[in-house]
């Protein structure tokens, strides 16, 4: 037999022996194509409505709560404004805020004067006794700058800072309304460079103070 043919021969069998290793069948490539791996069963509820409560993938987390202590004041502070701390039962840190009130630096008073504020009315026991007191040295000592941070106070509010000082005033021994007297002298001559309008506003608040040692001298006598 001629060479060149049987090495043709050759050639052509090991030919077809690699390409039909190197075939997939057909229905082999079609199951290929479309297998999918099946999805976790995941916490969307037959509804259609996730939530993410019962999400079993979810890792949940307890709810952090925020010790004041451990943080700084001013922090605390913000935190009050919005809510989101209570401070009432911690002595410390509610005098320390009150006591920031009377800061020397301005800007750190307005800021605490709307904390102060916040606190007011919810401050109750031995915190709400400590109101009357910073809010009475606070007016002595800024009577021009209360005039301007309450400004936009309701008559509501406006009251409710005359009744805690004149409840203030009305607590301290000896005669009520010479006490009162020498609180608003103290009010008018602190009161630098206030204005016509500032005194006027100045004077309207000192008549809601003795108002309110008014009605407790008149409670005392019916008591």
């Amino acid at each position: 037999m001629d060479l060149k043919f049987t090495y043709s021969i050759l050639l052509a069998a090991f030919s077809i022996m690699g390409s039909c290793n190197n075939t997939v069948p057909a229905t082999e490539k079609t199951e290929q194509a479309v297998a999918i791996t099946p999805a976790a069963d995941t916490a969307v509820p037959k509804t259609g409505e996730y939530n993410p409560e019962d999400d079993p993938t979810l890792v949940k987390q307890e709810k952090v709560v925020i010790k004041p202590e451990e943080l700084p004041i001013s922090r605390v502070g913000e935190l009050v404004l919005k809510d989101s701390i209570k401070v009432y039962d911690n002595e410390v840190i509610t005098f320390m805020l009150f006591d920031s009130l009377l800061s020397p630096k301005k800007k750190s008073r307005d800021f605490y004067f709307k904390v102060f504020n916040k606190m007011m009315d919810r401050s109750g026991g031995k915190m709400g006794d400590a109101i009357g007191d910073y809010a009475l040295t606070y007016v002595e000592s800024y009577p021009r700058e209360f005039l301007a941070n309450s400004k936009n106070f309701t008559q509501d509010r406006m009251d409710t800072w005359a009744s805690n000082i004149g409840i203030e005033l009305f607590l301290l021994p000896g005669n009520k309304k010479e006490a009162y007297e020498k609180s608003i002298r103290t009010f008018t001559n602190n009161c630098k460079n206030c204005d016509t309008a500032d005194l006027a506003r100045l004077n309207t608040f000192n008549k809601l103070v003795l108002q309110t040692i008014e009605q407790n001298l008149k409670g005392r006598e019916l008591e």
